[in-house]
């Protein structure tokens, strides 16, 4: 009595799969004889085919009877693949077979470059571009759907990516940019769909940090409108960081008279986020007319490194000035006079009223006054004049105060001393009774 071996299926071929999945065959073998079919150990094989269940293996099968062993293709890289095994046993007739069996891997795969982009730190309104690459590292058409997910600060341009086909071993590229409007830290993920069948939905992930000074003014401009000459007007300005970072200032600059800066707490400070500083800046006008000018305050704001405050103001009225506002009539003998003319002027473009003059006394006076109770225009002038007639030997002092409707001098005080120290005899000189000269004796 003779055993015959019979194997189902004669060669295996498990198809097309895709990487990393696997596929199982149950392989039956049939005792056909008359007598005991013994199997010899299966040897082993090569990967990525394996036997995973072997009932085959020094077992002995009575005729009629059957067994089997499990083979499974587990492909872990593209491509064809084959292999076989020689199966021997008792059978006297075929007491080896080969069993063969084949299995192809094929897929597209989609692989990018790089998986994640940090920008860094950047700047508001700063632009950033990073160049990602899709490749197909499969061995059939990889077909990309259209990426989406990405929102501000961050867009795709330059996209060569979506709804494309990209064959084996070729790349396709796109742009995200990051460009950032406000302050902060910023993160998305672009999504990438395609016919990779392990991974459908990809993402490359971004993020980025915007970080700077931010320099903000108050007022952010200013007019000071109409003032008098000589008056003062201060405004407080206020600087505040409003960045995320420390803003270092300069030294603040640009302002010419009549404006000026007091109280200065902003030039070469620090100020912290979320701090502020502050400085005074004064118009001051002396003189008629219409001022503009702008304060420049520098700092590390990369935006705005040097802001521009921008002031202006008018001055106009009436403004007194008196010419001289002191006179020193030196040494006078007692009973002679000297006389001082004295201008009384409106710098100012409006009317000046003229109420009184007086406060002098003793060996002062006023003479030809042509000031008291006038109005006098605008550029206009008046004149008076002071005399100093000692009667004894001394040094006098006086001041003589004249009244007006100027709003910021509605008194201007002119100061006057004068020397008596010696007598000259009468006729030992005449001179001009004007500009501290010298008149005649006076009885």
């Amino acid at each position: 009595m003779d055993s015959t071996f019979s194997i189902s299926p004669l060669y295996q071929s498990f198809g097309t799969l895709i990487k990393n999945v696997y596929s199982d065959q149950t392989v039956s073998v049939t005792n056909t004889g008359d007598g005991p079919l013994v199997i010899n150990p299966l040897p082993s094989i090569l990967a990525p085919f394996s036997v995973t269940t072997d009932n085959l293996s020094d077992a002995t099968i009575n005729p009629g009877d059957s067994s089997n062993m499990v083979v499974r293709f587990s492909p872990v890289a593209l491509g064809e693949s084959s292999t076989s095994m020689d199966m021997s046993s008792n059978d006297p007739i075929t007491p080896i077979y080969t069993f063969g069996m084949d299995g192809t891997c094929q897929q597209p795969i989609l692989s990018y470059s790089p998986t994640y982009k940090h920008f860094g730190v950047a700047t508001k309104d700063s632009v950033y571009d990073q160049t990602f690459v899709v490749t197909n590292a499969g061995n059939i058409d990889l077909v990309v759907g259209t990426m989406y997910g990405l929102d501000a600060p961050f867009s795709v341009v330059d996209d060569n990516v979506s709804d494309t086909t990209i064959s084996a071993g070729n790349s396709s590229s796109a742009v995200v940019r990051y460009n950032p409007t406000a302050l902060g830290l910023a993160q998305d993920a672009l999504l990438i769909p395609s016919n990779d069948p392990q991974y459908p939905l990809l993402a490359f992930t971004a993020d980025g940090t915007c970080q700077q000074a931010v320099i903000d003014v108050v007022p952010t401009y200013k007019s000071y409108g109409t003032k008098t000459p000589g008056s003062t007007t201060d405004q407080t300005v206020t600087v505040s960081n409003t960045g995320n970072v420390a803003l270092v200032m300069g030294s603040i600059s640009g302002l010419a008279a009549p404006y000026s800066v007091w109280g200065n707490f902003v030039s070469g400070a620090t100020i912290n986020a979320g701090d502020s500083s502050t400085v005074v800046v004064r118009f001051s006008p002396t003189a008629p007319g219409t001022f503009t000018d702008a304060l420049i305050l520098p700092s590390n704001d990369p935006v705005t490194p040097n802001y521009s405050l921008n002031v202006d103001g008018t001055s106009a009225g009436a403004d007194i000035s008196v010419s001289p506002s002191s006179h020193d009539f030196g040494v006078v003998p007692c009973n002679f006079l000297a006389d001082v003319l004295v201008t009384v002027s409106n710098v100012g473009d409006q009317p000046l009223t003229m109420s009184s003059v007086g406060g002098l006394g003793g060996p002062f006076s006023v003479i030809d006054d042509h000031v008291s109770g006038q109005v006098i225009e605008g550029y206009g002038s008046r004149t008076l004049s002071i005399r100093f007639l000692p009667r004894r030997r001394n040094t006098y002092y006086g001041t003589l105060v004249i009244s007006s409707d100027d709003p910021d001098t509605p008194s201007f005080p002119v100061t006057v001393i004068g020397n008596s120290e010696m007598t000259l005899n009468h006729g030992e000189g005449r001179r001009s009774a004007v500009n501290n000269q010298i008149s005649d004796y006076i009885n």
